[in-house]
């Protein structure tokens, strides 16, 4: 009886460990794709801007489609392609992403048609990636980021820090596809409200 009761307790033992072993497997891999993903994140966020930063500075790839023939501002939706290919080619961007500055624009077009040729048109007052007429390049390629999830595979990653010694945070919205993160949106107030902007992607 008392080989019986030994060797039950052996065997609780042993089950006990390897539960403990398999649940701090379990947690240790969890972290560690928690810990992939974050960097993955930082770097598409990071990448993005350091292609962004080159890509906006590279004359021959300045914003050319809009047309400024006439009495208001028009959009050429062929340029506007052109252009936001570039972005879908550096590898950062969802297709979600393109399509929301296709809608953008289109919303802007119309605005346009209420303004004065030489007036500053509505939307293009400062760059749109870096919601700025100046910034710290530093800022948008060095910065830590915050990452929120929104969805298994869906985060909100925000840029925190200082820019020219003032506080500034950021949101990225990035999904995962395919096994890689993609940004979807950048935050920036260009002058649209929700309402205007959710009637742009209505009507695409």
């Amino acid at each position: 009886m008392k080989f019986i009761l030994h060797l039950l307790l052996a065997i609780g033992i042993l089950t006990a460990c390897h539960q403990s072993s398999s649940t701090s497997t379990a947690t240790t891999s969890s972290t560690q794709s928690t810990l992939s993903d974050s960097v993955a994140i930082a770097n598409v966020v990071h990448g993005f801007y350091t292609w962004y930063g080159a890509f906006s500075q590279d004359t021959t790839h300045r914003i050319d489609f809009t047309d400024d023939r006439g009495d208001h501002l028009k959009l050429n939706q062929p340029k506007l392609q052109r252009y936001y290919a570039h972005f879908k080619a550096s590898g950062f961007v969802s297709d979600e992403f393109v399509a929301s500055e296709y809608a953008f624009y289109k919303q802007c077009s119309q605005l346009w048609q209420k303004e004065a040729i030489d007036d500053v048109p509505s939307c293009m007052d400062a760059d749109k990636y870096f919601c700025a007429q100046d910034w710290e390049p530093e800022f948008w390629t060095s910065s830590p980021i915050r990452i929120r999830h929104t969805s298994a595979d869906q985060v909100i990653a925000t840029l925190y820090g200082k820019s020219y010694n003032s506080p500034l945070e950021r949101n990225v919205a990035l999904k995962r596809e395919n096994g890689k993160w993609l940004i979807t949106g950048i935050e920036c107030d260009m002058g649209l409200s929700a309402d205007q902007q959710s009637n742009g992607h209505q009507r695409k």
